[in-house]
């Protein structure tokens, strides 16, 4: 899927992601629903995150977790609290979602999967 190193592609890509049980972090490629339907159907239609499989270890279903949802979100200096850096305030979203099924691990054994259902 990746090259040996996929962190420069999720710094341009990802999402910052807080478990709210455990406090832990990582940066995750979030996907939700389509707002348009393309070609007659809906492309994506859920909630979903993935993420390198040796980050939110302890994950499971029932979880919750906070997402910074498209460009400009990261961290902040404690690097455990959501920061908007984007150039329109206005624009920012994010949002707490519960996971709602217990996360696999994807086909390349690196990253895993957990489908996702918004608060």
């Amino acid at each position: 899927m990746f090259p040996e190193d996929s962190s420069s592609f999720m710094a341009d890509f990802g999402s910052p992601v807080i478990c709210k049980r455990t406090g832990t972090t990582t940066t995750a490629l979030f996907d939700q629903p389509d707002r348009e339907v393309l070609g007659g159907r809906a492309q994506s239609r859920a909630y979903c995150i993935e993420y390198p499989a040796s980050d939110l270890v302890g994950l499971v279903r029932g979880d919750t977790v906070l997402i910074g949802i498209g460009p400009g979100w990261g961290f902040d200096a404690s690097g455990f609290r959501l920061k908007y850096n984007g150039p329109n305030p206005g624009s920012a979203d994010s949002g707490e979602f519960r996971v709602i099924a217990p996360p696999d691990l994807l086909d390349d054994g690196l990253f895993m999967h957990a489908d996702l259902e918004r608060l």
